[in-house]
This record gives C-alpha cells, sequence and structure tokens, in this order.
C-alpha cells in the first residue's frame, strides 16, 4: 500500500481528536507502525451472519480493505466453525486508551497475553526494546504468522506458543501485563508473574457479557484496582485448562408481564455488571436485537446462567420472560438499587485479588461482592 503512511497519520489525527492519544513517543508509534501489514485480510459480517473475507489481492475488495485497515474500528481475522470470532485486531482508539493506561517506563518489561495479528506487540516494540517484549498465544498459527510479520519490519520480540492461563513464567518477571483476551478471574500465575508495584490490564468478564477492562497492581496484600472508564468486550481467552463459557440459551415459553417501560430502561454495561453481582453465578448476557426491517435496537433481551430470560421491548408497556428465575423482579430490584446509588459509573468499582485468589469487586465504601471461584 504506497500510501499507508498517509492512511495512518490521518488515523492517529482521529486518536489525537478523541482524546484517546496524547503522549508523543505512542503518536509516534502509531504512525509508524503499518497496520495492513498485519491484517492483509480480514472478515466482514453480512446480515444474514455470513462472514465474507475482505483481502488486499482481492480486486473487488481491495479499495474497501485499504480504507477500512486505517479508520478507528476493529477487525475479525478469524472465526471458528461454529462462526464465533476468534482473532481480530482491536480498535485502534481501544487500543491506544490500554497502551497509556500500561504506563510503560523505558525499562519496562511487558508480557502480552493474546498475540492476536501481532499489531499490538509491534506498537510495542517501537516504544520499548524488542528484547522487552514478550507475548503468548495458545495457537500455533498465530504465534508464527506474528513472528514472520514482526520480523517483516526488523522486530524480533520473544514469541511463544502457550496456554496464556499460565503465563510465561521463565522470562518472568514483568513490570506489565496486558490481555487482549477476557478472563472470568484473574489467573495466579499473572500475579506470580508480576514484579512488586507491576500492573496487570486485563478485561475481566465475571459472567458472559458482564465485565470490563481492569487495571490493577501488585502489592503484598495482592492485586488491588479499578475498572477502566471506557466499557469494552474481548473475545474470551481460549485455554484447555479453562471450558469455554457460553451464554445460556433462553429456554421455556415466554409469559408476558405487564411493565412501565421507564421501569427498566436498556441497561448500560455497568449496570448490566453491577445487577450481574446479585445473580447466581454473577451472569447476566444482554443482547441488543435489532428491527428486522428498519435494522435499528428495538429489543433488550437478558439471560441468567440457567437460561431464564426476559425481553423487553423499548417503549412497550410489558415485557416476556421465560424460565425458572425471576429474572425481570431481580432486574427491577437492581435497577431501583443502581438508581439509588447515583448511577456509579465503572471507575467506582474496584477489584481485588487476595493471595489465595479471591476476587472481591466493591462500590466505593458501600457494598462488596466476593465472586465465587
Amino acid at each position: 500500500m504506497p500510501d499507508w503512511r498517509a492512511r495512518a497519520t490521518r488515523l492517529v489525527a482521529d486518536l489525537i481528536a478523541l482524546g484517546v492519544l496524547d503522549d508523543p513517543r505512542w503518536v509516534t508509534a502509531f504512525r509508524e507502525t503499518p497496520r495492513h501489514l498485519f491484517v492483509p485480510r480480514w472478515l466482514r459480517q453480512e446480515e444474514n451472519g455470513c462472514w465474507h473475507p475482505v483481502a488486499h489481492d482481492d480486486p473487488a475488495t481491495a479499495a474497501e480493505w485499504a480504507e477500512r485497515t486505517y479508520t478507528d474500528a476493529p477487525l475479525v481475522t478469524a472465526v471458528d466453525a461454529t462462526g464465533a470470532p476468534i482473532s481480530s485486531s482491536s480498535q485502534p482508539s481501544l487500543m491506544a486508551q490500554m497502551l497509556t493506561a500500561l504506563d510503560v517506563t523505558d525499562d519496562a518489561r511487558v508480557l502480552e497475553i493474546g498475540i492476536g495479528t501481532g499489531y499490538n506487540a509491534a506498537l510495542l516494540c517501537h516504544r520499548l526494546r524488542d528484547e522487552q517484549v514478550h507475548s503468548i498465544d495458545v495457537e500455533p498459527a498465530l504465534t508464527e504468522i506474528a513472528r514472520e510479520r514482526l520480523a517483516a519490519l526488523g522486530h524480533a520480540p520473544r514469541l511463544a506458543t502457550r496456554d496464556g492461563v499460565t503465563g510465561w513464567p521463565q522470562p518472568g518477571p514483568y513490570d506489565r501485563i496486558v490481555a487482549t483476551c477476557a478472563v472470568a478471574r484473574i489467573p495466579p500465575a499473572w500475579a506470580e508473574q508480576l514484579q512488586p508495584g507491576g500492573l496487570v490490564l486485563a478485561d475481566l468478564k465475571i459472567g458472559a457479557g458482564s465485565g470490563n477492562l481492569v487495571l490493577l497492581r501488585a502489592g503484598r496484600d495482592g492485586l488491588l484496582g479499578r475498572f477502566h472508564p471506557t466499557s469494552v468486550g474481548f473475545m474470551p481467552l481460549r485455554s484447555p485448562a479453562v471450558p469455554a463459557r457460553r451464554p445460556a440459551a433462553p429456554r421455556g415459553s415466554g409469559e408476558p408481564r405487564p411493565l412501565d417501560p421507564a421501569a427498566v430502561p436498556p441497561l448500560s454495561p455497568a449496570e448490566t455488571f453491577f445487577a450481574a453481582l446479585g445473580l447466581p453465578g454473577n451472569h447476566l448476557s444482554h443482547d441488543v436485537l435489532l428491527d428486522r426491517v428498519r435494522h435499528t435496537p428495538s429489543t433488550d433481551r437478558y439471560v441468567a446462567e440457567d437460561g431464564s430470560w426476559v425481553e423487553i421491548d423499548r417503549g412497550a408497556d410489558h415485557a416476556r420472560c421465560g424460565g425458572g428465575t425471576p429474572l425481570l423482579d431481580l432486574l427491577l430490584d437492581a435497577h431501583a438499587r443502581y438508581e439509588g446509588l447515583g448511577r456509579p459509573a465503572w471507575e467506582r468499582f474496584t477489584l481485588t485479588v487476595a493471595p489465595d485468589g479471591t476476587h472481591t469487586v466493591a462500590l466505593d465504601q458501600r457494598a462488596a461482592w466476593t465472586l465465587p471461584r
């Protein structure tokens, strides 16, 4: 792509305008790292759910590929047999926020969990020295492809095919650990491989769809930190040691319930997380269904761990419910309590991970929840 530098410069300008990129060293890294080398092909999802390849060497899609690759958009690069995404190049604005939050120093040693396309590792290599950057992935093919792409830019970070749950102890300890995947709990190995005072940044999803990025600092009493103000959703970490946790399928026929349309407005990600903290298994998924004609949000569906569900059409005076858990009543109660607490934003929630692995979420000094193991 002969004009990639101009495109990268426009992308950087967009990130600066969004207020997510201001450190001159990261500005330079984004401007001088060619994203297109790490995503020569990505996938576009059609309205019917099928994935269509968009590639630099396909005359039918080359223009679309060049344009979108240098926009602030996530790019899915691989899906599994069911059509679920398993690898992507994250949204650049999110990457900028995460790299800034890591607060790396010039001599920091970083471990990345989930190498993906290798683009994030390339940005780290630009900011640091290659030998300071370590990245692992459970998928051998992704590791090797990333190695080749990084080598084409003259970078040689330390890469390995490993289970992300176990980290990478031999080159450790690290000053920073960043996970580009979602985990239900912070693996003990990550805490063990951090230097005292080191930081770990990960997307903690306590239940399917409930959680957010959290930045934790290592201390004598374990890990302690706050959730990030921006809501994100990474793909789940894939590990032989951790069974895939998929949202339960809604079960039972729907029964109508009268409902004040203002009683349960569409829950924000932070409010969904708050509600999940009070549910069995801390599981609450929230999906927005689109109108089939206008393709605009029309229905909010909430599903609990046992498959109990609630569907609320936006603006309607009723809800449809199914399953054995009184989920609508629990949502009404959670919404009332959330409102009473002043609609707390993400950064008011903290997480402590004790040395024995106990995870405790707290909201200011007003409430605390110990997560089941």
